[in-house]
């Protein structure tokens, strides 16, 4: 099988994909990658074939102004570095018969939808994961009840939309107008 993993985020969502390919070529599958700038030549290291998402996520982050902790900073990290995602991913994403994405590649399950492919989310900690037992990432307090975690979640979920219509209400990019892939 033809697989391309396309993690994006910080090496903790990098190099558990990269072990997640070692794993999966060692079983006879091909397998490529998409990942964050500052990671391309480490994963090529490992012989994957690999395309750069075009974002050097730790120099955003060793950048003045980066506030990991700010719900509004995080908003407008997504809105601005979101739509860039989707480019790389649609060129290396073809001939695939399955899409992973990890860490915040939210741009891979849209390709994956528009290439008639199978798509699979892999995270690595349980605050990116909706649900009672951890409020989201943004909550400095991890001790919180069960309802408020819930809560929180749900109460989030529409205020991230809102924050990110911007980007979503943009003229439609390049790769969505091209004719979708046939299966």
């Amino acid at each position: 099988m033809r697989i391309l993993l396309a993690p994006h985020g910080t090496r903790g969502d990098v190099q558990p994909i990269v072990a997640l390919a070692v794993a999966l070529r060692a079983r006879g599958h091909v397998v490529q990658l998409v990942a964050p700038a500052n990671f391309v030549s480490w994963v090529r290291g490992y012989g994957f074939d690999t395309e750069s998402d075009g974002i050097d996520v730790e120099a955003l982050l060793q950048s003045a102004g980066t506030g990991l902790q700010s719900l509004s900073w995080q908003m407008r990290y997504l809105a601005h570095n979101m739509p860039l995602l989707f480019e790389p991913t649609v060129r290396a994403s073809e001939g695939c018969e399955l899409i992973v994405g990890a860490g915040l590649q939210f741009a891979a399950a849209s390709v994956a939808e528009w290439r008639h492919v199978p798509y699979a989310h892999v995270v690595f900690c349980p605050c990116a994961t909706p649900s009672s037992a951890t409020p989201p990432p943004n909550v400095r307090r991890q001790t919180l009840p069960r309802w408020i975690n819930r809560l929180l979640w749900q109460a989030g979920g529409p205020m991230a939309d809102l924050a990110l219509e911007e980007s979503s209400t943009a003229a439609a990019p390049p790769w969505a107008s091209k004719q979708s892939p046939a299966r």
